[in-house]
Order: structure tokens, then C-alpha cells, then sequence
């Protein structure tokens, strides 16, 4: 989930799992080391309207939590 505060664009724990524990500000290289967990924000530059990954660092590198964009989502987007 992405939130405005003080004009700062904000990605808040989007609810998978091992992720943000913490908001971390939505800007393409943000880092964030809380207790040793490393996350990292990038916008990923592709299709309509912003897209962006969040990565932790592994053991092995940068590992791909999970993605989200910013398109606008309709009822039959989430019906289930």
C-alpha cells in the first residue's frame, strides 16, 4: 500500500509475508536496514503509469520480494 505523509510518497507492509516492517519512502533507490534487513525500492520503467519492485538483500544478492503498480484497479480487477 502506498501512502502520501508530508508530501512523501510512502510503501507501507504490503502483507506478504517477509517484507516492510516499516514504511520505506517510494524513490527509485531507496534503502532501508531495519535490524539487519536490508530492502530496497526500485521503479521499474515499463508500461503506463509507475510500476516498482521491492527487493531484501539474500544471502546471494538482491532477491525480488514483490512488485505493484500504480494503474488504477476496478471491482472485477479484485472479484473473487
Amino acid at each position: 500500500m502506498v501512502v502520501t505523509l508530508d508530501s512523501d510518497e510512502l510503501l507501507c507492509d504490503p502483507g506478504f509475508g517477509f517484507s516492510t516492517l516499516r514504511a520505506i519512502r517510494l524513490v527509485d533507490g531507496t534503502e532501508d536496514d531495519d535490524a539487519g534487513r536490508t530492502l530496497r525500492v526500485s521503479e521499474v520503467p515499463e508500461g503506463p503509469g509507475r510500476s516498482w519492485a521491492l527487493h531484501r538483500r539474500g544471502q546471494n544478492g538482491w532477491e525480488l520480494a514483490h512488485t505493484h503498480d500504480e494503474l488504477p484497479a476496478s471491482p472485477a480487477d479484485v472479484a473473487h
